[in-house]
């Protein structure tokens, strides 16, 4: 789907939440798309889906095709639970505070 700056909520205001929005989105909208990093195992009794999160950077999926992962955890607000916050995103801490490096930004 073509992105556009106007979809991101008004109430983003850091990369954390940015990073927590649009993964929520990729995986609300993602959910049925699987892949197996390795072919099933009869020896360990798995489907082949379970991803590698232990590798950095980029890795040969068992489609043959490059991946990236990326894992995030972000931190929430203490509160995150309560009324004050409609969606999890909303919640996030800010964990950057030092500005972008002048590259990533167009």
């Amino acid at each position: 789907m073509q992105f556009t700056a106007s979809m991101i909520p008004a109430d983003i205001d850091t990369f954390e939440k940015l990073s927590a929005w649009s993964s929520t989105i990729l995986n609300a909208h993602g959910y049925a798309l699987d892949y197996n990093e390795r072919p099933p195992s009869v020896v360990t009794g798995d489907s082949g889906i379970q991803s590698q999160f232990e590798r950095n950077g980029p890795f040969v999926s068992h489609q043959k095709d490059h991946r990236l992962i990326f894992r995030q955890a972000f931190l929430l607000e203490d509160d995150h639970a309560g009324s004050a916050y409609a969606m999890e995103y909303q919640a996030v801490k800010e964990v950057i505070t030092a500005p972008v490096n002048v590259d990533f930004i167009a």
